[in-house]
């Protein structure tokens, strides 16, 4: 349960962070064995994921976007993968994202600009090649301020799947 409340205290201090041009969503670190810079979150880890299936047994995956933006909409960039022999190689990488804009959220019990922070943060986080057809925010608690709050968020997806997540912020 800490777990779960740090992970959302992170996310909404993203979130907050976000909203105030601060931080745009830019992480480091993907899941796996990996890094990205100057990358969405979301399309850091596909590129990685792809990396690492076209150089099994890679040990690490430095991926780079080399344009003016790798986000939801595409990208490209250089990722270099560290094989398990500790050669290293150079492999390119372009790829085109949602052409979509994001919807709206639909947003329940809680204030637009709290959800549509939120609902920037969460897609960030998602593959680009997941094209999103909604994306609903319900506070889940009395009360979802910029302070704190407990929201269920549900994106779908268009091909029927959902990636759907719970998430809450308090002060420090």
């Amino acid at each position: 349960m800490k777990a779960r409340r740090l992970v959302g205290v992170l996310l909404a201090a993203s979130t907050v962070l976000a909203g105030c041009g601060l931080w745009a969503g830019l992480v480091p670190a993907p899941v796996g064995p990996g890094t990205c810079a100057n990358m969405l979150e979301g399309a850091c880890q596909e590129q990685v994921d792809r990396a690492l299936a076209r150089h099994p047994g890679s040990t690490n995956v430095e991926v780079a976007c080399t344009v003016p933006t790798c986000d939801r909409t595409g990208g490209a960039g250089t990722a270099v993968i560290t094989l398990a022999n500790g050669e290293r190689v150079k492999d390119a990488f372009s790829y085109a994202g949602d052409p979509v804009p994001v919807p709206v959220p639909a947003c329940t019990a809680i204030a637009l600009d709290v959800c549509r922070g939120i609902a920037d943060n969460t897609v960030n986080g998602l593959p680009p090649s997941k094209l999103i057809k909604a994306i609903s925010i319900v506070c889940t608690v009395a009360s979802c301020t910029q302070d704190r709050g407990e929201v269920d968020v549900r994106v779908r997806f268009s091909d029927g799947s959902e990636f759907q997540v719970s998430q809450g912020w308090e002060p420090a």
